[in-house]
């Protein structure tokens, strides 16, 4: 089992709210059948995954919009 990861997501000006994930893949995107669900219009319904690989948490795009982390593609 891989390492709890914590995701802050943003849900106003100046604020968020923190979900912690332990599954080794975890969906995001506006779709609400996603665990992780992204309320912002320019995501798509599967946006992309936080996968577990090897012994580190990487994002994957499955957006032809591409991913941001952090301000990054």
């Amino acid at each position: 089992m891989p390492p709890t990861v914590h995701v802050r997501i943003p849900t106003g000006p100046g604020t968020s709210r923190r979900q912690a994930f332990t599954e080794p893949v975890v969906s995001f995107g506006r779709d609400a059948a996603n665990p992780l669900v992204v309320a912002n219009p320019t995501a798509s319904r599967r946006h992309g995954e936080l996968r577990f690989e090897g012994d580190r948490w990487v994002v994957v795009n499955l957006s032809p919009n591409g991913t941001t982390v952090n301000g990054r593609k």
